[in-house]
């Protein structure tokens, strides 16, 4: 495992912001009077970002979830998460909802059979 470090560097910059709806913030961009090259590491990723009244703005990164998929379905799919958690995922389009209760019992019962199998 690689041992994280926190390196802190001070950005001259201006912010933009563009208030959404109702107040929600829908998009940040800071923009760096004097950019450089390599002053900090490329990411995209989701997470929470919160900007206080005063101007400061946090953002704080969530980590992915990695599922292994085992067993594909022509609806779903079983997977095993690195979380801790299984899970079974459906997925239908809506043109075909009046078989969803159907489909979602013969694909149940596929996937629970595998998992017995397993045990």
């Amino acid at each position: 495992m690689s041992k994280k470090s926190n390196k802190t560097i001070t950005i001259s910059a201006m912010v933009a912001i563009n208030d959404g709806e109702e107040k929600s913030m829908n998009f940040v961009q800071v923009m760096p009077d004097y950019p450089q090259p390599g002053m900090v590491t490329p990411f995209c990723g989701r997470g929470t970002a919160q900007m206080l009244s005063d101007g400061h703005f946090v953002f704080t990164r969530k980590p992915r979830k990695h599922n292994t998929p085992v067993l594909k379905l022509p609806h779903g799919s079983l997977s095993w998460g690195n979380d801790g958690y299984d899970r079974f995922t459906f997925v239908l389009p809506a043109q075909r909802r009046q078989e969803f209760a159907r489909l979602l019992q013969e694909e149940a019962e596929l996937a629970i059979n595998f998992m017995l199998g397993l045990i």
